[in-house]
């Protein structure tokens, strides 16, 4: 758990430095609905994934959603379904989606977590400084996930 934070946090540093150099301009893409009607086959209405292996996109920081999209597509990272996704996709595009799926509003996914395990769940989240990158309630900033409120079963 502690080896994947630190590689975690090594490759957000990498990938903010990169981001850094260069930063995207704000995203005035057409068509915008239409791609995330797309998004919406696996990740839900307005990106609030009802299927627990695909994660909710609503309320996601736009930069987090944005690298991952540009990090699919320069086959940085790989899954099989989103591979030809992000293939398609121009940067502008990658800009736009990743502002409209920010600005959703995440709904609750209906799991009910037992309150003794998320009393040891946070005990061990803060014995390996997990709220140090991904915020306090696991909000998550900048290039760094917004953990809270995704579906268990994708996160675990």
């Amino acid at each position: 758990m502690i080896i994947r934070c630190l590689l975690a946090a090594a490759a957000a540093l990498a990938t903010a430095v990169a981001f850094a150099q260069a930063p995207p301009p704000a995203a005035q893409g057409t068509g915008v609905a239409d791609k995330a009607a797309v998004c919406a086959t696996c990740h839900g209405t307005n990106g609030n994934s009802a299927t627990p292996q695909y994660p909710v996109l609503a309320q996601q920081n736009a930069r987090y959603l944005y690298l991952q999209l540009r990090d699919f597509k320069e086959g940085r990272r790989h899954d099989a379904e989103m591979d030809p996704i992000a293939a398609s996709l121009e940067r502008d595009d990658m800009l736009a989606l990743a502002d409209f799926f920010s600005k959703q509003k995440a709904t609750p996914t209906g799991f009910k977590a037992d309150a003794a395990k998320v009393a040891l769940g946070k005990k061990k989240t803060d014995e390996v400084l997990c709220p140090m990158c991904h915020l306090g309630e696991f909000a998550g900033q900048n290039e760094i996930p917004r953990v809270a409120g995704q579906q268990y079963a994708y996160v675990k």
